[in-house]
């Protein structure tokens, strides 16, 4: 996978690699972020069964860098270490997220998630 962020104290975004790495025996492997152009940095995210059994990812600590957008890129599809078990086109997608600040306040958002592939955007098409 590849990450990208923008930052306001950046003029270019910054980019690199996202690696799945084994942890141990029984733990799902952990997503191991490290954008390395212009500026080197590296966070992880553990990965556990949450609720209604899907995926969960938690970044417990995060660098502390202002960031207006943050993408993460997966290769998916047969063989792929992630495989899509239903028809993602079929409706709109969120993704719920919480923010913890170190101030103690706390931010949460529902973002729509993007789907390449998907004929109409994830909208009905009219007859």
């Amino acid at each position: 996978a590849t990450a990208e962020a923008i930052s306001p104290l950046f003029p270019t975004k910054i980019t690199g690699p996202v690696w799945l790495v084994r942890r141990e025996r029984g733990q799902l492997p952990k997503l191991v972020v490290q954008l390395r152009n212009p500026i080197a940095v590296t966070f992880e995210g553990l990965n556990k069964v949450g609720s209604r059994g899907l995926i969960a990812t938690t970044f417990p600590l995060l660098p502390d860098l202002a960031l207006t957008k943050f993408t993460l890129r997966f290769r998916g599809g047969r063989y792929s270490a992630l495989e899509n078990t239903t028809n993602l086109c079929r409706r709109g997608l969120r993704m719920p997220l919480q923010f913890n600040g170190h101030n103690g306040k706390v931010a949460r958002a529902r973002p729509r998630i993007a789907i390449r592939g998907c004929r109409t955007a994830n909208r009905r098409r009219r007859r």
